[in-house]
């Protein structure tokens, strides 16, 4: 990782709607050229230009990393709450469980509006549920590969395709209306 390549990722995050792929290891590569900077800096005479030049970089590095991290922040959020399931190589691993946590609370509100909305009382729940780990759905549409709460593959999938699929994926694809839950 490099000036050039940060600023490259940084500016397609900003310029795009859509949440872009990042490179494969790209948080790992960033944090290693931020401790190259850092290094830099330490060895070098404060007072020189060479020095100062350095400080304008990490400054612009730092400002950059921020934006990066805000924008995508505010991507994932959004396609969590509107039910958007994010498909393999959208998401960093680092990213995948603060996607995971936020389809978790969409999830729960989902619930209680269906409850309310149904005439049911809704139940208090406290801790995380417990209960099974997946789901078997039914593809309503051809959808493409995505990745599970359990970091692995699943699809892609043809329409009328039956799959059991980590309930949280399987929630958020009956949510779209993309699949249906098969009683077993």
């Amino acid at each position: 990782m490099d000036y050039k390549g940060l600023y490259k990722v940084w500016k397609s995050e900003k310029e795009k709607s859509e949440l872009c792929p990042l490179p494969k290891g790209f948080y790992g590569n960033l944090s290693r050229y931020v401790k190259e900077i850092q290094e830099k800096k330490r060895v070098l005479d404060k007072g020189t230009i060479e020095a100062k030049l350095m400080d304008k970089e990490a400054e612009n590095v730092s400002e950059m990393i921020r934006g990066l991290i805000g924008a995508r922040c505010r991507k994932i959020i959004r396609a969590a709450l509107e039910g958007e399931v994010l498909t393999e190589g959208m998401l960093a691993p680092e990213e995948k469980y603060a996607y995971d946590r936020l389809t978790s609370v969409t999830d729960a509100f989902d619930e209680l509006l269906k409850d309310v909305l149904s005439g049911r009382q809704p139940q208090v729940k406290k801790g995380p549920a417990k209960g099974p780990k997946n789901m078997v759905v039914r593809l309503l549409q051809e959808t493409p590969a995505i990745v599970g709460v359990n970091m692995k593959t699943y699809g892609p999938f043809k329409a009328e395709d039956v799959a059991s699929l980590p309930v949280e994926n399987a929630k958020m694809l009956i949510r779209r209306g993309v699949a249906v839950r098969v009683e077993t």
